[in-house]
């Protein structure tokens, strides 16, 4: 899969902003840093686990996994909203 493929499917999983509405009690699995107010999230849709998304970004460049749980994400956008 080609860098330009990627980048669009990564920019297709959900994504959040953190703030008073949403109750993220974890931390970041990769970074091992606290998610903060106005931090942008991203839901893996495959796990429902949660991480920086720049975090996470990095991670699925080169792994087509969870970080956390490793399950596989491949078929992550077949369960994402249009």
């Amino acid at each position: 899969m080609n860098d330009e493929v990627i980048e669009r499917e990564l920019q297709a999983l959900p994504r959040t902003v953190v703030d008073d509405t949403i109750a993220v009690d974890d931390d970041c699995s990769i970074c091992i840093g606290q998610f903060e107010q106005g931090e942008e999230i991203l839901i893996l849709p495959s796990c429902k686990h949660i991480f920086h998304a720049t975090c996470v970004n990095e991670w699925l460049q080169s792994h087509n996994t969870c970080p956390l749980c490793r399950k596989n994400c491949n078929h992550a956008l077949d369960s994402c909203p249009q």
